[in-house]
């Protein structure tokens, strides 16, 4: 399997974020654990609107994540 850096990148935020731990990754795989981790982070910090998030259902890491994974990253929040 091809190594993918933005999945990685994507699971050390989550990890260093308490929503993804390091035991339970399928490193640079897009995986349903990591499905998870990243529903459970968009739904805790309201990326989009709760029927968007059902729809989507943590399978795309997209603008609105990744503007608020940046602001927490940047500014803190």
């Amino acid at each position: 399997m091809e190594s993918n850096p933005d999945v990685k990148m994507l699971q050390e935020f989550l990890e260093m974020e308490g929503y993804l731990e390091e035991e339970k990754m399928t490193p640079h795989v897009y995986d349903e654990e990591l499905r998870r981790a990243v529903f459970a982070w968009q739904k805790a910090n309201n990326v989009a609107s709760s029927s968007e998030l059902a729809f989507v259902n943590g399978r795309r890491f997209g603008p609105k994540s990744i503007k608020k994974a940046n602001s927490i990253i940047l500014l803190g929040y």
